[in-house]
């Protein structure tokens, strides 16, 4: 796992990436319809209507758009790609999680089931995260290098309908669309203690590489403005030219979905 020195580059490193508003107002569209996708540390994944799995081919730093979209068995209605691995829940709320991923097999070999019932689930650098269908949040004990599944469930809190965990910390939706954000979430306390209520509504949000972004219930972008390394909850959402119904920041760039499910990818 990551040490503490390497975190606080990290950290660092996000800050100065972070000074200034990104320009969402030129996307390359991308092959393939998706809907729901995730850009994390274990590469671009999605998900289609009919719930068949996606993994993105080719991404490097010559071509971020990637070659192609290689099929996956299975079948989920939600994924996540972060630092703790791939994990997914199907239309039945079961929880899976993708095992053999290395440099020569990106893709992994196959699907492990995990004990428990999620809605949505969310992998990063603070753990995974998952909600189920009575919104109650969930936090996954154990998890590490030689134990990548983990050894059990702990429920954090409730009444939440999406959970994102990166770089950014843990943010939260509520069924009534309110933003929260997950106080004193370190490398040593990933699950933290206490929220912070955040001004604004969202259907979706996406704790990134370098930001925070949401969708609103008209589809707009919005961007947290203000984040620095003394104030992590940022100061004010800004509108970003564009509409998206999904959007996911991670180390392979920020990638969305409108309404019809085609794929956009913002142009560095």
């Amino acid at each position: 796992r990551l040490n503490f020195i390497f975190m606080q580059n990290i950290i660092i490193f996000f800050i100065k990436k972070n000074m200034s508003t990104p320009d969402f107002s030129t996307l390359k569209q991308v092959d393939g319809s998706l809907m729901q996708i995730s850009s994390g540390y274990s590469g671009i994944w999605g998900v289609n209507s009919k719930n068949e799995i996606f993994y993105r081919n080719g991404i490097s730093s010559k071509k971020n758009e990637g070659i192609d979209w290689l099929q996956i068995d299975g079948a989920l209605k939600d994924i996540s790609s972060g630092e703790y691995g791939v994990w997914g829940v199907n239309s039945n709320d079961e929880i899976f999680c993708r095992k053999g991923i290395t440099n020569v097999i990106p893709q992994g070999t196959n699907w492990e089931k995990i004990e428990g019932r999620l809605m949505q689930i969310s992998s990063g650098i603070f753990g995974v995260w998952g909600v189920n269908s009575s919104n109650h949040l969930y936090f996954r004990e154990g998890l590490n290098y030689l134990n990548p599944t983990g050894s059990n469930w702990t429920q954090i809190d409730s009444g939440f309908k999406y959970i994102s965990v990166g770089k950014c910390g843990v943010w939260g939706i509520s069924p009534l669309n309110e933003i929260f954000f997950r106080n004193n979430v370190t490398y040593l306390t990933p699950k933290g203690n206490g929220w912070t209520k955040i001004e604004g509504t969202l259907n979706q949000i996406s704790s990134g590489e370098y930001g925070i972004w949401g969708i609103n219930e008209n589809d707009e972008i919005l961007y947290r403005k203000g984040i620095s390394k003394y104030n992590l909850k940022g100061k004010c959402w800004e509108k970003v030219t564009g509409n998206l119904k999904y959007i996911s920041n991670g180390i392979f760039g920020t990638w969305g979905l409108c309404k019809e499910g085609l794929i956009y990818l913002k142009v560095e």
